[in-house]
């Protein structure tokens, strides 16, 4: 009887030692799903790995922002602001990367940087949303950068809605100190104390500054 020889593919042989190249999607799935689990520093890691395999620009954009957003959880401000930063020179007209930079730079006390990017923000929020958030924040870069004046138009916008907005009632406050306007920082701080808010810390400033006068 003749005898059968039996061929076995080669595919066949090696099928169990194949692995098949994964693509940006595969990491940023599987960071997606650790950052809405909680796994931070995972999920930093997926979406890391998955920037090194050169994705699209709209993906790169995704990339970044969600970057951003986890290096805030982890208060790791410097590196949100790099990844917002890539996601803004990606994307320049997207409101929530122009907000989210400004944060990260308010954040990160870097109050000039972050001026502009609000402002960007103010224009590309054409719903008026969030241009009380926007205002108050600016409000407190504008203080913080000595740029007194537009710190009382900024704050004056939330002020002509509620008047009793104590948060921007207080950073006005701080700007007529720093302008010398006692009279009217006094006001402000009566209204406040009126308002069961009471500023110890700046009538203190506000006794030693009229003191010097």
């Amino acid at each position: 009887m003749k005898q059968i020889k039996l061929i076995v593919p080669l595919l066949i042989l090696y099928a169990a030692g194949i692995s098949y190249a994964q693509v940006p999607q595969d990491y940023y799935n599987r960071g997606y799903v650790y950052a809405e689990k909680g796994n931070v520093q995972d999920a930093i890691d997926e979406f890391s790995a998955a920037l090194k395999l050169q994705p699209d620009k709209e993906m790169k954009t995704r990339i970044h922002y969600n970057l951003g957003q986890l290096h805030t959880r982890m208060e790791s401000h410097s590196d949100a602001v790099q990844h917002f930063k890539a996601a803004s020179e990606l994307e320049p007209n997207q409101f929530l990367i122009q907000i989210a930079l400004a944060n990260a730079y308010k954040n990160n006390e870097n109050f000039a940087e972050a001026i502009p990017h609000y402002n960007k923000a103010l224009v590309l929020d054409e719903s008026r949303k969030y241009s009380d958030s926007i205002n108050y924040n600016l409000g407190i870069c504008y203080n913080s950068t000595e740029q007194y004046i537009d710190a009382i138009k900024s704050l004056g916008k939330i002020l002509d809605k509620d008047s009793n907005h104590t948060g921007a009632l207080r950073q006005v406050a701080i700007a007529y100190l720093h302008l010398r306007q006692y009279v009217d920082a006094e006001k402000i701080l009566n209204k406040l104390e009126h308002l069961g808010h009471p500023q110890r810390d700046l009538f203190l400033q506000l006794q030693q500054a009229q003191k010097t006068q």
